[in-house]
């Protein structure tokens, strides 16, 4: 006795990355992808600080984050010289010195 199994599920859309339709609209995914048609990569450990898992185990991360997870903080770019803002009078001269992200780091008043 010949037994043929012919799968006639219809999944809409299609399943992704070598899911399969075992059901009308439903996919079994294959490891490391997710979603209703197996579209979504899993990251484990999960990404972090708002990284998107864009791949299986990969992180596409936010600006002024970086490592595997998106777990480690980049450093400042730090200005090649800081910004001085001088008001002159025939007095004196009151100088503002900015760093990073405006911040008044010291005032200097000749």
């Amino acid at each position: 006795q010949l037994f043929l199994s012919l799968n006639l599920a219809n999944c809409t859309p299609d399943c992704e990355n070598g899911g399969e339709c075992i059901a009308p609209d439903t996919c079994h995914c294959t490891s490391n992808w997710t979603g209703s048609s197996c579209g979504q990569a899993i990251c484990e450990p999960a990404c972090e600080n708002k990284g998107a898992c864009i791949w299986p185990n990969t992180c596409d991360c936010k600006d002024g984050w970086s490592g595997l997870r998106c777990e480690q903080a980049d450093p400042p770019i730090l200005p090649d010289k800081e910004l001085s803002v001088c008001q002159q009078s025939a007095i004196h001269s009151n100088c503002c010195v900015w760093g990073l992200s405006n911040t008044r780091t010291s005032v200097i008043s000749v």
